[in-house]
């Protein structure tokens, strides 16, 4: 399919038809590949789905300085620069801290609020029934979290490591296609979740964020922003992958229960 989108190069603005490098197969809502154009290398990504929405977010990012410039956005394509990734260390901690911080001062006008209730109301119709208790256990965790009086920002809302780039010089986030008002709390427990952040880099990064050390690794709302985060990706990636996930991945359903066996909700 994007081999097949690129035939039509010369609507995207190159100078040349594009030579496929590699696809990248870590995402499953879109195609993306690595081009080259004579000795330039972009990235290409071809939506399924939400282009209007995605592109209108990666320029905002783009404005701010966190995301890669975008060359050409024409037919469900995007065309945009290449980040060569170094990849994350505990020292650069800070770099992506300074990124969700310039994310959640985005202007945000016109921009619409996600509603975790909702986003897991449409994911659980794909769980099995014993899932379906679980979801009822949590709900009042969720209610909970969706009920913080923490003022929304705009957020990215998919922060995994493999949307999170590291060059020389700084912390790049990437596929926006989820970005929308949330709790800042959301961005920030999926970095303490997907960079298996210890107490003592959780406190690193609260520091930074906030400029003081009112919230820890303990805090509730940390721990609460955590776990809807986990549900919410298990409950994505069992509508994407089928109930097969579940045995896949029971580690993860097993930290989930640990989770919220810390916040008084015992899953049965």
């Amino acid at each position: 399919m994007l081999i097949d989108a690129l035939e039509n190069w010369a609507e995207f603005g190159l100078a040349e038809k594009p030579t496929l490098l590699k696809e990248f197969n870590g995402g499953l809502n879109h195609r993306c590949g690595l081009i080259k154009v004579g000795n330039q290398q972009y990235v290409t990504k071809l939506f399924q789905h939400s282009f209007n929405q995605s592109i209108r977010a990666e320029h905002l990012a783009c404005e701010a300085g966190i995301a890669p410039r975008i060359f050409s956005a024409t037919n469900n394509v995007m065309v945009s620069k290449y980040i060569s990734d170094s990849g994350y260390s505990n020292e650069r901690l800070v770099e992506l801290c300074q990124a969700i911080k310039r994310t959640h001062k985005i202007s945000h006008e016109g921009s619409e609020l996600f509603n975790l209730k909702q986003v897991l109301n449409r994911y659980i119709k794909n769980a099995p029934d014993s899932l379906l208790t679980w979801h009822t256990l949590l709900t009042p965790l969720i209610a909970e979290f969706s009920q913080d009086p923490t003022p929304p920002v705009f957020s990215h809302n998919d922060l995994v490591k493999e949307n999170c780039l590291f060059d020389r010089q700084q912390a790049w986030l990437i596929d926006w296609e989820f970005a929308q008002l949330n709790n800042p709390w959301f961005d920030l427990g999926s970095i303490m979740l997907y960079f298996e952040l210890n107490s003592s880099q959780a406190n690193q990064l609260f520091e930074h964020y906030f400029g003081h050390t009112e919230f820890d690794a303990l805090s509730r709302i940390s721990q609460l922003a955590q776990l809807c985060v986990l549900w919410c990706d298990l409950l994505w990636q069992i509508s994407k992958h089928g109930h097969g996930y579940i045995a896949e991945a029971r580690e993860r359903f097993d930290d989930l229960a640990k989770r919220a066996k810390r916040l008084d909700v015992e899953l049965s």
